[in-house]
């Protein structure tokens, strides 16, 4: 099958993505400002970075699930979990109904990224799987810039207009999957790309340990800052969208939290092709400072410059990552372990996206919204020293390493 013809089919999966990263992400920047009206604000922390964790447990039952009863069934089944929880919302603000938005959110999430990583890979032919994920990720981005984009229009609406919208949102991803024709098979039947990493947590921990070990310092380091970018982006999810509330021009704020993904869709490819042509011990070197000082400057400045040390922040941690993944894809010359490998970054990037609301709710009554944004900021300083120690203890490779066709690309927002 042509690409074209690949990508008319998947069309409504495409639509079906952006609307649910539309709604799906403004639910979640949502769920702060409307907790901290009902419960302390740490706790608020504490209940959305546990729906995170629970999806950690969950994340093996739910790919056993997917494969057997199909992506496309369960997807739809996942987003109208959701979209009840959202419509829960129409009731009015209560502790039962946030109870039931977070729960019913976090069983949508559970499905959403891996039922169309899963579908996507086994639907596109092998020689364009690369490609088509890597339209996944613009459109999945597309869709938080959107949601960004009303945010500040929207979040000094009554909560249960707020409901309506969600759920009206998740409704209309719901008619894109009842347009899409389900898969013809097993993501697992052929494995399309080096860096397929579905369900790799099936895997037993001294087998990840020697993967870990065998692909130093790559692994290592990838891992490492997969968790302190994740953590650092969940803490900024938890603190800007109370800071928006409190603002009455927040644009440009509402803005800052679109910037992470629109910044990868204008240097991504500028990025990948420095990484072709310069050391990767020093584009890792520079890139995590790069994102460490920006991290740290962005805790600080809520105007215009946010924009600003926002982009840059996202740059050095995008040339980090993209060195890290090239260094990876050299170090294991069969390819046997990438997948394992992604899986286990994935996982780092989970249990990031838990530590980082716990951190930023127990923090923002006591240090501020700055300083709660610079303890992100200091996990990736820690990272980056780490870095520095292990990138010269052991050898940069001496030959020019291309990128390899397919990036996994991190998420700057919930996944």
């Amino acid at each position: 099958m042509r690409f074209r013809q690949v990508l008319f089919v998947l069309f409504p999966l495409w639509i079906f993505a952006f609307l649910f990263k539309f709604g799906g992400g403004l639910h979640y920047t949502l769920l702060p400002t409307i907790g901290e009206r009902i419960f302390p604000i740490w706790l608020v922390g504490l209940l959305i970075g546990g729906s995170s964790f629970v999806q950690i447990i969950l994340d093996v039952p739910t790919g056993y699930l997917l494969d057997r009863f199909g992506y496309v069934r369960l997807l739809k089944l996942g987003t109208a979990v959701f979209c009840v929880g959202a419509f829960f919302l129409i009731f009015g603000l209560q502790p039962w109904t946030y109870f039931v938005t977070l729960i019913c959110s976090a069983v949508g999430w559970l499905f959403c990224s891996p039922g169309i990583d899963a579908y996507v890979l086994t639907m596109a032919p092998k020689k364009f799987a690369g490609q088509f994920m890597a339209m996944r990720d613009v459109v999945e981005s597309g869709g938080i810039v959107a949601g960004m984009g009303v945010l500040s229009l929207v979040i000094h609406f009554s909560v249960p207009v707020l409901g309506a919208i969600v759920a009206a949102i998740l409704v209309g991803a719901i008619l894109a999957l009842m347009r899409t024709p389900s898969e013809r098979g097993s993501v697992h039947e052929e494995k399309k790309i080096a860096h397929q990493a579905f369900y790799v947590r099936r895997h037993f921990i001294h087998h990840m340990i020697s993967a870990l070990k065998k692909l130093n310092p790559a692994s290592t380091l990838l891992l490492l800052s997969g968790f302190s970018s994740a953590a650092f982006y969940g803490i900024v999810w938890f603190v800007i969208p109370l800071l928006i509330a409190r603002t009455v021009e927040s644009g440009t704020l509402s803005l800052g939290l679109a910037i992470f993904d629109v910044s990868v869709l204008l240097i991504g490819f500028f990025l990948g092709r420095l990484t072709d042509r310069w050391s990767k011990r020093w584009l890792v070197f520079w890139g995590l400072l790069l994102f460490a000082v920006m991290a740290l400057l962005l805790g600080f400045h809520f105007g215009w410059l946010f924009l600003v040390f926002g982009f840059l922040a996202t740059t050095g941690d995008e040339m980090a990552s993209i060195s890290l993944w090239a260094w990876l894809h050299h170090l294991d010359k069969e390819h046997a372990e990438d997948g394992l490998i992604s899986g286990l970054i994935n996982l780092a990037q989970d249990l990031g996206w838990t530590v980082g609301p716990i951190m930023a709710g127990f923090l923002f009554q006591f240090v501020g919204p700055s300083w709660t944004i610079a303890s992100g900021a200091l996990l990736i300083f820690m990272t980056w020293v780490i870095a520095v120690f292990l990138t010269h203890t052991i050898p940069s490779p001496q030959k020019i390493l291309p990128p390899p066709v397919y990036l996994p690309r991190q998420r700057r927002h919930k996944r």
